[in-house]
């Protein structure tokens, strides 16, 4: 759960649009699919480093009146070192499935 979503579900009225640049986006309304240990374990080794720490502990699930109200964008880069081009058309996918507003692409030209 990134601190931008908690920031979306708390304080819709404040985020006028969420930008995702090359990012994972999960899904947040859905049931989780990883086994239950799996995620108890992978929650007793988490390093916290955000300044949300503590609503991060406690926070339930993302609704549509907070973090599905805000616009959400997500943004693919052309010259990605994490996610080559033959993966992009899946994760355009993936970030359509996730309810963003609009996917766009980034040329690396832009950069330069």
């Amino acid at each position: 759960m990134s601190t931008v979503a908690v920031a979306m579900e708390r304080f819709p009225d404040r985020v006028a649009v969420a930008v995702f640049l090359a990012a994972f986006v999960g899904d947040v309304f859905s049931k989780s699919s990883i086994p239950e240990e799996d995620l108890t374990l992978g929650k007793a080794l988490i390093r916290a480093g955000s300044y949300f720490v503590d609503d991060l502990a406690t926070e339930t699930p993302f609704s549509q009146k907070g973090y599905g109200s805000v616009k959400k964008v997500y943004i693919m880069c052309d010259e990605d070192l994490l996610v080559t081009i033959d993966q992009v058309p899946a994760v355009a996918g993936l970030a359509a499935n996730f309810l963003m507003d609009e996917v766009l692409k980034m040329q690396e030209e832009l950069f330069l």
